[in-house]
């Protein structure tokens, strides 16, 4: 399949919000899910943009820092399912999607959305949430006691009807929830002396991935505490920033 070559973005190009399509990793290495996928993309509401009905659709991925794939899915009025088989079985990181559209027969943007993550059970396992009666507290992180195959674990309020679904939806909420998570976590992972991050299938091969998404310093057991808070800090700061999570909270909560 061609792919498109795509020379510049404008800077008038639209931002698609994420809540306009929705993208889901079918793995088929069930041991190293982010090596081999597909992907399934449903959803796709992009009425409110006004882009013209020929607009080209692509779905880019990438795997880290690695050079972006890209697979055309039709046009706006003609939408195709994608196909392809992504291969980043020599790259490291945590897998990244987003959407882009372009006129037709031209080598820019006219819209785009931010980077996310796609559904799937890697990154439903990264952070898995539970329901429990947990009284008058919304939510309670719990820790593994080792680097085993026992993920951290949000515990949400199951007396509180559709919690979780609200969560999984409303990124103002998130931002009270999960920065002060990943935090915890990513600490949790050193004060375990990393033990686990060369284990495909610990949740420390997975959160160490997750952490140099977001921060290029890597740090092992030899680190001081002052360079672990520093690490876990950073990744943590800039998981937030590509969330947009500061401006949000404002937005949603501080706003008159």
């Amino acid at each position: 399949m061609k792919t498109k070559n795509i020379k510049f973005s404008p800077y008038q190009a639209v931002i698609i919000d994420h809540q306009h399509f929705d993208v889901t990793q079918l793995s088929k290495i069930s041991n190293f899910p982010d090596d081999s996928f597909s992907l399934e993309i449903d959803h796709i509401d992009l009425e409110s943009y006004h882009f013209d009905d020929e607009c080209e659709l692509s779905i880019q991925v990438k795997r880290g820092r690695s050079d972006v794939q890209d697979e055309p899915i039709g046009t706006l009025a003609n939408q195709e399912a994608p196909k392809k088989v992504f291969d980043f079985s020599e790259s490291r990181g945590l897998i990244s999607v987003r959407l882009t559209v372009t006129p037709k027969n031209k080598a820019f943007y006219c819209g785009y959305s931010e980077w996310r993550h796609p559904n799937s059970s890697v990154y439903k396992s990264i952070l898995p949430v539970s329901l429990e009666d947990i009284g008058d507290a919304l939510w309670i992180l719990e820790l593994p006691e080792d680097d085993g195959h026992e993920f951290p674990k949000l515990v949400m309020n199951s007396t509180i009807d559709g919690l979780p679904e609200k969560l999984k939806g409303d990124f103002a909420l998130q931002s009270t929830i999960l920065p002060t998570s990943i935090y915890n976590i990513l600490m949790c992972m050193f004060d375990q002396n990393f033990s686990g991050v060369t284990d495909g299938g610990s949740w420390h091969y997975k959160w160490h991935e997750f952490a140099t998404q977001f921060n290029e310093v890597t740090i092992d057991a030899d680190a001081s505490q002052n360079q672990a808070e520093d690490w876990a800090r950073k990744a943590t700061i800039n998981f937030s920033k590509n969330q947009k999570y500061k401006q949000l909270f404002i937005k949603n909560f501080m706003s008159d």
